[in-house]
């Protein structure tokens, strides 16, 4: 008997697949720079938008970090 195949392509890690719905709404340039940027990035707009978000939180640490180091070297 031969194995049954399954559909669809490999499957992502367990901290990849748990992912929750978010729904908002957005102004019609930014979608249309969201769905222009998932194109090339070869992404759909979801792991686009996810991965913008993420961008900006390690950004906005880095900054944090940067400043607070800023600050210690001028005391």
């Amino acid at each position: 008997m031969e194995k049954k195949q399954k559909r669809g392509g490999q499957r992502k890690p367990a901290a990849l697949r748990k992912r929750k719905s978010l729904t908002f709404r957005v102004r019609d340039q930014l979608r249309r720079q969201l769905e222009k940027a998932a194109k090339v990035n070869q992404r759909s707009i979801s792991e686009e938008v996810e991965l913008r978000l993420i961008m900006s939180f390690h950004d906005e640490d880095i900054v944090k970090r940067l400043f607070d180091a800023i600050r210690a070297a001028t005391l």
